[in-house]
């Protein structure tokens, strides 16, 4: 179902790339759709401010900057 309202809105020129974690499933890229350039300052800060990779390591579900 969310497949075919996105296509819908795509169609319409009304889509946006953007998913909610929230709402996303498991195997949808959710960083991968914040755009390159946000995926790469995401990484950037965890890179800075996480270097053991507490977070990504630890954390036990959701999705990881990776």
């Amino acid at each position: 179902m969310v497949g075919r309202a996105n296509a819908t809105a795509h169609a319409q020129g009304l889509g946006n790339a953007f998913l909610y974690q929230n709402y996303a499933a498991a195997e949808q890229d959710v960083f991968g759709s914040y755009g390159a350039a946000n995926l790469a300052r995401l990484r950037a800060v965890s890179r800075k401010y996480d270097p053991a990779r507490v977070w990504q390591t630890l954390q036990p579900g959701y999705f990881k900057v990776g």
